[in-house]
């Protein structure tokens, strides 16, 4: 709707919709659970920002109620969301000859005042909610640590051939994003009559939303993209040869369609990785063989499904790649007790404190090891001690009453 109403003509918003309805690159989003927030702060901030548009077009006061409402409700989707008042900003700065209202100052005054008040309630909330330990510094660091991610973003848009599921930064391919580049800018240099305008819009929107997914430390999962990516379709329908499409003719309609089936059958197949468990870090282990994370993981699934031997290869490769991998330990430390080899499991716990000495479940893990043997005062330190990490640890307080009955 906002491609249609304040940008392209309609068949134009129409196959921006389409691709980014079958975009490969968006199909964690829909496909994964936890990518389902970035699809709900899609639709928060699209939302709120037709309203802003409507609001700066007729001077109606429902529309800059609605704008709020929906803002209010991006910020507590996403934090990201904190960003929408500069797009807002930034687009009528750009377009401000589209609003023609004598009472422009004034309105974006009111519009300043709300975000304003939302922003200080949402800060406030959060405040309360959420402790936050983190320094503008380490984030700074981050962001400047993780800022090559916007060029293997920008790639996977352009050539969605290169996808995965859990990547990190180690093992991303630069070359699709150069490319990617290098084919932006013949087709901007050979595009005629470019509006300017509407070309820095779209990057501006792609960056700041893109932005604060540089302060994580997994910068570079697909379905942050969700949002980000109606920039790069704002932008690519101002250049050559979509700016000229004449949709009438059979040739665009042929080129739409195998487009369209080209990156549905990508989005198809991409699908598949996200299946199941065992299937998504499977296909994360192959796109990123250097994170011993997702080796850890896959492990997990492994052992799981009763896969004992396949698991102890994951985990083992994953301490060759990270000698002090949480969890790993553990988990060999189970393997090796469903399997009798009760000493190891020893071993493989006592290893896991060392690294990790506040998991309680390596604790109640060892007290249940101890009270097989029957070393009860050495159970009861180790339930002791899971029950004193986290209270409500329901294998040491089950252990700890099957003590008090010996």
């Amino acid at each position: 709707m906002i491609f249609k109403e304040y940008f392209f003509s309609q068949k134009t918003s129409f196959f921006l919709a389409l691709i980014f309805l079958t975009h490969p690159v968006l199909t964690q989003a829909v496909a994964w659970i936890p990518g389902r927030n970035d699809s709900l702060l899609a639709i928060f901030i699209l939302t709120s920002f037709y309203f802003f548009l409507n609001f700066l077009k007729t001077d109606r006061l429902t529309y800059l109620w609605w704008h709020l409402a929906f803002f209010v409700m991006a910020l507590f989707v996403k934090e990201n969301a904190v960003f929408l008042p500069l797009i807002c900003v930034a687009y009528y700065y750009l377009f401000d000859d589209k609003f023609t209202t004598e009472n422009k100052q004034s309105n974006f005054l009111i519009i300043f005042v709300t975000w304003f008040c939302s922003l200080t309630v949402w800060y406030l909330f959060r405040k309360v909610s959420l402790p936050n330990n983190t320094s503008l510094g380490s984030m700074a660091l981050s962001g400047w640590h993780n800022f090559s991610a916007v060029l293997v973003y920008f790639g996977k848009v352009i050539f969605p051939f290169n996808l995965g599921v859990y990547p990190v930064i180690k093992d991303l391919t630069y070359w699709y994003g150069f490319s990617a580049i290098l084919f932006f800018s013949i087709v901007t240099y050979f595009t005629t009559k470019l509006n300017w305008r509407r070309l820095l819009f779209g990057g501006l929107w792609f960056i700041i939303f893109l932005l604060p997914s540089l302060l994580n430390s997994d910068p570079s999962l697909e379905h942050r993209l969700y949002l980000p990516i109606i920039g790069l379709l704002f932008c690519f329908a101002e250049l050559y040869p979509l700016k000229n499409l004449k949709w009438q003719t059979r040739k665009c309609k042929i080129m739409a369609v195998v487009i369209i089936i080209i990156f549905s059958v990508l989005t198809i197949f991409h699908s598949k990785s996200f299946s199941d468990r065992l299937s998504f870090w499977t296909q994360a282990t192959k796109n990123s063989p250097s994170s011993a994370f997702s080796f850890n993981n896959l492990g997990a699934m492994n052992y799981l499904d009763g896969n004992f031997e396949e698991a102890k290869k994951d985990y083992l490769q994953a301490l060759s790649l990270d000698s002090r991998q949480q969890l790993v330990h553990n988990n060999l430390g189970l393997i090796a007790m469903n399997q009798g080899r009760l000493s190891e499991a020893e071993s493989e716990y006592k290893k896991e404190l060392q690294i990790n000495p506040y998991y309680d479940n390596t604790w109640a893990n060892l007290g249940t090891l101890y009270l097989s043997l029957k070393r009860f005062s050495e159970a009861k330190q180790a339930f002791v001690e899971a029950y004193r990490i986290n209270p409500n640890n329901l294998q040491a307080y089950n252990g700890l009453l099957n003590l008090s009955s010996n």
